[in-house]
């Protein structure tokens, strides 16, 4: 039995109700005691997790609000804003006990034409090219694999079947002053992968780009020699393919989980 209104909800009757999620949160930032903090109080630390045992669920839709309980809640990864249907009943504190829920799947797939000669897109992230930087071995053997040095022919089959490379944010070190020696390093690793196949260069938090969302693209003078490629394209975070994962880090303070690949296809 589904009700149209979660206000219409009976008690005892078993029923499904659709609505959008409200967490209530102790440790969930607030502007407004931020505000009163910064006059009457010490800054307190930035926690890592906003999550609790004292968590509140609320559904809600255009009629009104109600309570959710009950073990699932907590085993499940929700968060505000989350539109999903819930499968309980009222119980005699007029909290509704939820039994099983249920989110929207995947939308409609329609079939692609089969394509004999497969093709592949490079997604990476997190390059943090930096003075105190200790991947410059890794960054080397991925332009070296990306560019046809690495490998055996079999390696090399498969790498020549890669049709572009998307940077999903982060490719410098975060720091107040971008320095000229790690522009340099970034922009020789990006013309040298350029002249084999094109690049999509997305910016990130760290990245010196405006901090919020939307993100606008790197400015061509951080990176004169890859911005005279015609394969580099400076592009926005979102890009029409996605974010640069600040959402997902974001939703994981949020929720007990630190399974980032596990919320990530929780959000498709």
């Amino acid at each position: 039995n589904t009700v149209n209104k979660i206000l219409d909800v009976k008690l005892g009757v078993t029923c499904y109700i659709v609505g959008t999620v409200y967490t209530e949160m102790r440790f969930k930032p607030n502007i407004l005691d931020e505000v009163t903090k910064e006059h009457w109080a010490p800054p307190s630390l930035p926690r890592p997790k906003y999550c609790s045992t004292d968590d509140e669920f609320f559904l809600e839709d255009e009629s009104g609000r109600i309570k959710l309980v009950g073990d699932i809640l907590k085993r499940e990864n929700i968060v505000t804003g989350l539109i999903m249907a819930a499968l309980g009943k009222e119980n005699s504190e007029g909290n509704f006990e939820v039994c099983d829920i249920c989110v929207a799947g995947l939308p409609y797939q329609p079939p692609k034409p089969i394509i004999t000669d497969d093709k592949y897109i490079a997604l990476i992230s997190g390059m943090n090219i930096g003075p105190n930087s200790s991947s410059a071995l890794q960054l080397q053997l991925m332009t070296e694999y990306l560019t046809g040095e690495l490998g055996n022919s079999s390696v090399q089959d498969f790498t020549s079947k890669i049709a572009r490379m998307i940077i999903a944010g982060n490719s410098l070190q975060e720091v107040k002053v971008v320095e000229d020696e790690k522009k340099e390093v970034c922009d020789n690793i990006l013309n040298e992968i350029c002249s084999e196949l094109p690049v999509d260069l997305m910016p990130g938090s760290n990245d010196p780009v405006n901090t919020f969302l939307p993100q606008q693209p790197f400015i061509s003078s951080l990176l004169p020699k890859t911005c005279q490629n015609s394969s580099f394209r400076r592009v926005t975070n979102p890009y029409w393919c996605g974010i640069d994962g600040q959402t997902i880090d974001d939703i994981a303070k949020y929720v007990e989980t630190e399974d980032r690949l596990k919320l990530a296809e929780q959000t498709l």
